[in-house]
């Protein structure tokens, strides 16, 4: 079985049997055991700071895989065919359409292989970054430019792909250094593909590897500030998809963390820290509807979360298991109060949200905007009322988030 059936069917495997099945058998560990008011609050501050951050973390790793490569493949398209790149011993040089310029080699047999050697190459007027390094892109066809691909590679085993920004002024100097070095393998889809009538452009795929992240900024009168982030994929088995509707004014996204793990480490002037998610059938999705300027979120399957070392005392590390029984809406994205939505987590604390409108008779109603209402089961009831999810919770939980 090769990489991509292997990948492919691992992924179906999960897909067929259920996200909630794949997190009872999979490393998500033992739940933790939310038992008070305070255990409560710091697991859905939990849950508000992992429907962020595991989509956050998988786009930042990944979408320099989309980026760079695709504009290069389009050039190659208008050019030459896979067919007559793989007769050409030295491959091809083309120029990028800003500066710079990339080579390209294709593999004789089929499925194609095309190696990219970008070279300070710059595709987009007035963008900063400057790629140089090598990209490896796994053709499912005998066409450069397609839905999707079968895998993509940044780096080599002995290179890193490189992106380097710096910004100068009289205010501020910056310089940035990205290193990426990761292999996707399985089905993926370009963003290219999506088309405006709900049908999702789907991807799944297995993503090893990592990014690094080295930004230093000198300020005249001030010490330099200087971090460092790297952000790693673990065998993250992912299933992914995106559609638009209305004229692209509706966006429905969601994904699913089947297994694998995301680490990030990073060094400041405050400190150093680390993160870790053990994924176990995680999914989350978020509609976004542009027009009315509103959107929703779900929150389901397993992970096993490890806070910061920076966090605080009362935020809790270890197994979460969460399920969505209604969407968390927002009615307006520029504020942050959700005005309906239910969410479990550890089948021991269920959240429900409230705007003054909707708010059930009994309970208060909320001034500050919306009501949280949460139920621990063997415990008893807490209500806040608040204008975001936040403050209230990380206050109650000792998580600030």
């Amino acid at each position: 079985m090769n990489d991509f059936t292997r990948v492919r069917a691992g992924v179906l495997t999960c897909v067929l049997i259920g996200a909630l099945t794949c997190a009872a058998s999979a490393a998500a560990g033992p739940l933790i055991a939310l038992d008070s008011e305070q255990k409560a609050a710091s697991a859905i501050v939990a849950a508000d700071r992992i429907q962020h951050e595991a989509p956050g973390h998988l786009n930042v790793l990944t979408t320099p895989a989309f980026t760079y490569p695709e504009p290069a493949l389009h050039a190659l398209a208008a050019a030459t065919t896979p067919a007559e790149l793989a007769g050409m011993p030295g491959g091809m040089t083309l120029p990028c359409r800003t500066s710079g310029s990339f080579t390209a080699r294709s593999t004789v047999a089929a499925p194609r292989v095309i190696d990219l050697e970008f070279h300070e190459c710059v595709t987009f007027r007035f963008d900063p970054n400057i790629p140089s390094g090598p990209i490896r892109v796994w053709l499912l066809g005998n066409s450069f430019v397609a839905e999707a691909v079968g895998g993509l590679r940044l780096g080599t085993r002995d290179r890193d792909f490189i992106v380097t920004q710096v910004s100068l002024s009289p205010d501020q100097n910056s310089y940035a250094t990205w290193k990426y070095n990761y292999v996707m393998q399985g089905y993926v889809a370009w963003a290219s593909a999506v088309t405006s009538n709900l049908v999702p452009a789907l991807s799944l795929f297995e993503v090893n590897g990592f990014m690094f992240e080295d930004f230093l900024a000198e300020t005249p009168g001030r010490e330099p500030y200087h971090t460092t982030q790297r952000l790693s994929a673990e065998h993250l088995l992912t299933s992914t998809s995106i559609a638009f509707g209305n004229d692209f004014l509706l966006q429905d996204e969601q994904t699913t963390y089947l297994l694998g793990a995301f680490m990030q480490e990073q060094t400041t002037p405050f400190g150093n820290s680390s993160v870790r998610e053990d994924f176990a059938g995680l999914r989350v999705r978020r509609l976004t509807d542009y027009e009315s300027w509103s959107g929703s979120v779900e929150l389901d399957g397993g992970i096993r979360y490890q806070w910061s070392q920076l966090a605080g005392a009362g935020c809790l590390s270890g197994g979460y298991l969460f399920n969505t029984k209604k969407p968390l809406h927002q009615s307006n994205l520029d504020m942050e109060a959700y005005d309906s939505g239910e969410l479990v987590i550890n089948r021991d604390v269920t959240l429900s949200l409230y705007s003054a409108d909707n708010a059930p008779a009994g309970l208060p109603v909320p001034a500050n905007g919306m009501l949280l209402h949460v139920d621990l089961k063997h415990v008893g009831s807490f209500d806040y009322d608040t204008s975001s999810l936040g403050p209230a919770l990380q206050s109650a939980a000792g998580c600030p988030n």
